[in-house]
C-alpha cells in the first residue's frame, strides 16, 4: 500500500487497536487458520476426554496415560520461537528487497525521462524519441507486473499506451519486460544525448534490468523447503503434544488454550510464508 500524510495519520490513530480486533475475522491470516486450529481444537478434546474417562474409570483401568510434565515444552518453546522468529524476519527481508526493487525501477525511470527530456529541450527531434520512451517506460514496468502477478491482463493494460503492432510484438516476445528495455536502448541510443547523458541514461537501463531479475528471484526461489519442512514438522509435533502437558493442570481448560496459543504460532508460521 502507498502511504500518504493524511493514511499515515490514520495509520497511527490509537483507534486502530479497535479496528484491527473489529476485522479480527475478516482477516485473511484468521481465515486462513481455521484447518489447523479445528485439527489442534480435535486433538486437544481427543486428549481431554480420553483422561477424564480413564480417571472416571469409564476405561479399562490397564490403559495408559499419556499425561506429560511441562518441562519438555518449557525446554523446546525457545526452540520454536527461534524457528518462528528466524522465518518473520526471513519473510520481511524478502518484501524490503521486492519494495526496494520496485523503488528503483520507480526513481530511475523518471530520471530516465528527465535525461531524454532535456536532451529534447535542445532539438526538436528529440521530442518525439522522449514521448516514446515514456511510453515504453510504462509498458516495461507493466509487463513486469504482469509477469509477477497472476491472472493478469497485460494486454488490457497496455492497449491505450502502445500501438496494435508495438502491443503485438511485445507481446509475442519471450521475455515482455526484456523486450521493452531493448526497445528503450534502441531509443535512448537515437536520441540526442550528451555522452554524460548517455551514461546515465545506459546506467538506470542496467537498473531495469537487474530490479526485474530481483524481482523474479524473489517470486521463483523461496525460504529453503529444507527448512521449510522441518519447521513444520516441528510445529505439528510441538503443538499436538501441547494438550498433553497442559491436562494436569488445566483440565478441561486444555480446549480454549490449545486453540489460543496454536493460533498464535500458525499465524506467525502464515506471515512468514
Amino acid at each position: 500500500s502507498t502511504f500518504t500524510f493524511r493514511r499515515w495519520a490514520f495509520h497511527r490513530s490509537t483507534s486502530r487497536y479497535v479496528r484491527h480486533m473489529s476485522g479480527i475475522f475478516q482477516s485473511r491470516i484468521v481465515r486462513g487458520l481455521a484447518q489447523p486450529l479445528l485439527s489442534s481444537c480435535a486433538t486437544a478434546t481427543i486428549v481431554c476426554v480420553y483422561e477424564q474417562a480413564l480417571q472416571d474409570g469409564w476405561l479399562p483401568s490397564f490403559l495408559p496415560t499419556f499425561i506429560m510434565p511441562s518441562l519438555p515444552f518449557d525446554i523446546t518453546a525457545s526452540s520454536l520461537g527461534l524457528l518462528l522468529v528466524f522465518r518473520t524476519n526471513s519473510s520481511y527481508d524478502r518484501w524490503q528487497q521486492a519494495v526496494s526493487a520496485w523503488g528503483d525501477i520507480e526513481t530511475r525511470a523518471r530520471d530516465t525521462l528527465r535525461q531524454l527530456l532535456a536532451a529534447a529541450s535542445h532539438s526538436s527531434a528529440g521530442h518525439g524519441g522522449a514521448r516514446q520512451a515514456a511510453l515504453w517506460l510504462v509498458a516495461f514496468s507493466r509487463s513486469l507486473k504482469a509477469q509477477l502477478t497472476e491472472d493478469s491482463d497485460v494486454q488490457a493494460e497496455l492497449r491505450e499506451v502502445l500501438t496494435g503492432q508495438e502491443l503485438a510484438l511485445l507481446l509475442g516476445a519471450q521475455h515482455r519486460p526484456s523486450f521493452a528495455l531493448a526497445v528503450l536502448s534502441e531509443l535512448a541510443e537515437a536520441a540526442p544525448l550528451r555522452d554524460a547523458q548517455r551514461v546515465r541514461v545506459d546506467e538506470n537501463l542496467s537498473c531495469f534490468q537487474d530490479a526485474a531479475g530481483r524481482c523474479e528471484r524473489i517470486l521463483r526461489t523461496p525460504i529453503p523447503l529444507s527448512y521449510t519442512r522441518h519447521s513444520s514438522r516441528f510445529m505439528v509435533i510441538w503443538l499436538s503434544a501441547l494438550p498433553l502437558g497442559l491436562w494436569s493442570q488445566c483440565g478441561f481448560g486444555t480446549i480454549p488454550l490449545t486453540v489460543i496459543s496454536p493460533s498464535c504460532c500458525w499465524a506467525l508460521r502464515r506471515l512468514g510464508v
